[in-house]
């Protein structure tokens, strides 16, 4: 039990967790005022008594009901295992939005989970490569040098000779992939690797957890918490079963470092030592270093390794369509090279997605209308990537990408931003639900709009590919907060998908030109609405209501597809669309008002 334990002072009948100007209250009972330690309450309750406390004792308190919080969550979930592990994981980089404690507590979830006995680790390896660990290994650590959700890791020296492996499948290289993935390593006598060895069980304890988290999100959806709820366990089934095999790891290490190498992205991947390797171990090359979070350097080179990490993934998401959706601190190491300077190494690419064409020129196009401000080519990367929001607020969704993509911060600024953030939206949910009330009422005669039955806000489909996109984001955000460090997302990610859609552009057909307009001004309009109520806003959401830069930006919508965008500098635009070279026509800080028009 987490008892309150008071300093003596505090505890001395003349003082009062209340304000001086209540002294004859106690947070205690006042028949025992000297009691030092009771039980701490539960978060609701001590909410509720820190309103009538003074700030000192009001902060003292949450702040050890958060300590026993975070680490009752952190025991809780290395008693569950499996996949809680993961969501630990996950959490332990979400530094923007969870306060610090837990954060601490969490993070040993990344990389630092107790781990399994000796003897356990060597039957695997035994029963995997065939013969005793010394076969295979001259020198093998018994203590891990990492230990996770599904693995544990321990430093090795390989045999120059490896023994047969008696029958058992071994891992190749992928058709088409450079050997030298594991061949060059021994060929150069890189004989310290690192063994990767999965825990015995995890497999069905991952399916249990599954078909668990498939019931929970059930009863979510009946109570209206949530919608497509089973997407989100169905995309993490597939592609936890992916990860428990070891041989799509290797491969997808091997593919990754060539495509980092490719785009001459300095960034280090461990070689594969396929010949040591089965689809539950998994043997590759040792690379020094030590885990990103707590190395020894100055701000600024940690604001250089996380620009290259960020620019890793976005050349990975954009470009290649192949990435790494798990890059959370326990995952990458930085060494120095020859030179003093601080190299990015990425560790375990067992969770990896690989992004159909569409979708990712799709998300491509969203981040660069995002870039350049353009609300049609925003529209039309929704409806091509499958995305369709329970609203018809253009100017929020917008805004929505602006917040995902924003300049990351240190840990405390964001996480009060964040909750700052989530007051702001909770007031905007509570604002358009009266409004939609109200709405509803005056326009309860126009049937077309009841029959569309639109959901106020939410989610009413979206592509299983935008679950993992938004994870490593998400990740990667948690982990620039942690350093501390200033990354602007938007101009990063923007400068990848540029070039992605510069790589698929297609030049229009005339009458695709042509068409649109006439129409646009041969057809009456049905519709005209402002996106926004208010004054003009940016992209980003800031108003701007006298500002002589305010212009317009028209969107033209018929039967739900943008056909035409009149921007300024531009004129009118009518699809397919291509990327802008310019980021943005108007000057640095315009205001728009954005209207949408829907031809009948």
């Amino acid at each position: 039990m987490t008892l309150l334990t008071l300093p003596s002072a505090i505890s001395s009948p003349h003082h009062s967790f209340f304000a001086p100007s209540s002294p004859h209250h106690s947070f205690f009972a006042p028949s025992s005022p000297h009691h030092s330690s009771l039980p701490l309450p539960a978060l609701p309750i001590a909410d509720v008594r820190a309103k009538h406390m003074n700030a000192e004792y009001a902060h003292a308190l949450l702040a050890l009901v958060d300590q026993r919080n975070a680490e009752t969550l952190y025991r809780n979930i290395l008693e569950l295992k499996g996949f809680w592990l993961k969501i630990g994981q996950y959490l332990s980089c979400r530094s923007e939005s969870l306060p610090a404690v837990y954060i601490k507590q969490l993070s040993k979830l990344q990389d630092a989970v107790p781990a399994k006995p000796e003897a356990e680790v060597r039957k695997v390896l035994e029963a995997e490569l065939g013969g005793v660990v010394e076969d295979h290994f001259t020198e093998f650590s018994p203590e891990s040098l990492a230990c996770a959700s599904i693995a544990q890791v321990h430093y090795a020296r390989l045999s120059s000779a490896l023994p047969s492996s008696g029958g058992r499948p071994r891992l190749q290289p992928a058709p088409g992939r450079p050997e030298s993935s594991g061949n060059d390593a021994q060929k150069e006598m890189e004989v310290e690797v690192a063994v990767k060895v999965q825990h015995t069980g995890i497999a069905e304890l991952m399916r249990q957890d599954m078909a668990n988290m498939r019931i929970i999100f059930g009863w979510l959806e009946s109570l209206g918490m949530g919608s497509n709820l089973d997407q989100i366990v169905q995309e993490y089934q597939k592609e936890t079963s992916r990860e428990l095999d070891f041989g799509n790891e290797a491969v997808n290490m091997a593919r990754v470092a060539a495509n980092m190498a490719a785009a001459n992205i300095p960034i280090k991947v461990p070689k594969v030592i396929f010949e040591a390797s089965t689809s539950s171990v998994l043997t590759m090359e040792f690379m020094e270093g030590v885990k990103i979070t707590q190395a020894d350097a100055t701000l600024e080179e940690l604001q250089d390794v996380a620009q290259q990490i960020v620019t890793s993934f976005a050349h990975q998401i954009f470009v290649d369509g192949f990435f790494n959706a798990d890059p959370h601190p326990g995952n990458m190491l930085v060494h120095r090279d020859d030179t003093g300077k601080l190299v990015p190494v990425l560790l375990d690419f067992g969770l990896v997605k690989e992004l159909p064409t569409v979708i990712r020129l799709s998300f491509a196009k969203m981040i660069w209308a995002a870039k350049t401000s353009d609300f049609s080519a925003m529209m039309d990367s929704f409806e091509e990537m499958g995305l369709k929001l329970g609203r018809e607020d253009s100017n929020k969704d917008m805004q929505g990408i602006f917040f995902l993509l924003r300049e990351t911060k240190p840990a405390a600024q964001a996480h009060s931003e964040f909750k700052q953030r989530a007051v702001e939206r909770r007031e905007a949910m509570q604002q358009n639900k009266q409004a939609k009330a109200e709405k509803k009422k005056l326009e309860a005669a126009q049937k077309k709009q009841n029959k569309k039955g639109k959901k106020s806000g939410g989610l009413e489909a979206y592509p299983s590919e935008l679950i993992m996109f938004s994870r490593a984001l998400l990740l990667l955000r948690g982990l620039c907060a942690t350093l501390s460090v200033r990354v602007n997302f938007l101009d990063i990610f923007a400068e990848k998908a540029y070039v992605a859609l510069q790589a698929n552009a297609a030049s229009p057909a005339p009458e695709q030109v042509l068409s649109p307009r006439r129409a646009l001004w041969s057809t009456p309009p049905s519709k005209l609405s402002r996106a926004a109520s208010g004054p003009p806003r940016s992209p980003g959401g800031d108003t701007a209501p006298d500002s002589p830069d305010t212009q317009l930006q028209l969107v033209v919508q018929q039967a739900a597809e943008s056909i035409v965008s009149a921007r300024p500098g531009q004129g009118l635009q009518a699809r397919p669309w291509s990327p802008s070279p310019s980021p943005s026509p108007s000057p640095p800080g315009t205001c728009f008002w954005a209207l949408r028009l829907e031809l009948a």
